[in-house]
């Protein structure tokens, strides 16, 4: 469901800054035959056309230091290709696995090892419970809490940042409303 919704909000927020752009929706061969289900190719994208609009923001100061925040957060990419990865292919993976289909592609569950692993290497609090999981195996429960915070936290800051960037204008008028309905004090806490 998270791929899903994150190739929604995507695909939405691109429309809108092509709105805002070019007065016109993205034509339906974009979403089709280029963004497709491509939610690496999509973020990117959708970055840089925040970034390069972001002179539309009423306060580009509070616009300005979300998006780099998702920029440097290590988690964000390595997130967003596991989600690109299950959204595409990764549903299928098991049932094609069992009858013997080729699998071209990492097993979907690679990309979640990648996302742990680089948490363990690159989020202070992951990493210190990840060492205490090592000497007493009993603390795991703690430790894969910490994670699910920070990846939950990782989603949440590219969600608001998206939204933000909304609000602030940088997706035209017609982004500031949707802005306001998507931002996650709209939807509550997802737990």
């Amino acid at each position: 469901m998270l791929s899903i919704g994150a190739e929604k909000t995507f695909k939405m927020a691109l429309g809108l800054v092509n709105v805002a752009a070019e007065q016109r929706w993205l034509g339906k061969n974009v979403l089709k035959n280029h963004y497709r289900h491509d939610l690496v190719l999509m973020d990117r994208t959708l970055r840089e056309q925040l970034r390069q609009r972001l002179d539309n923001a009423t306060y580009p100061a509070i616009v300005g230091p979300l998006l780099d925040a998702v920029d440097s957060n290590p988690l964000w990419e390595p997130m967003i290709s596991m989600l690109d990865r299950y959204g595409r292919e990764g549903r299928f993976y098991n049932l094609d696995a069992l009858a013997e289909y080729d699998q071209p592609d990492d097993d979907p569950e690679e990309y979640w090892n990648r996302v742990e692993q680089i948490a363990i290497e690159e989020v202070p609090a992951v990493a210190r419970e990840w060492n205490a999981v090592t000497g007493d195996y009993s603390k795991m429960d703690r430790f894969t809490a910490t994670l699910n915070e920070a990846m939950a936290e990782t989603i949440e800051a590219g969600w608001r940042m998206i939204c933000m960037a909304g609000v602030q204008g940088v997706m035209g008028d017609r982004g500031k409303g949707w802005g306001f309905d998507l931002d996650p004090s709209m939807v509550g806490r997802q737990e």
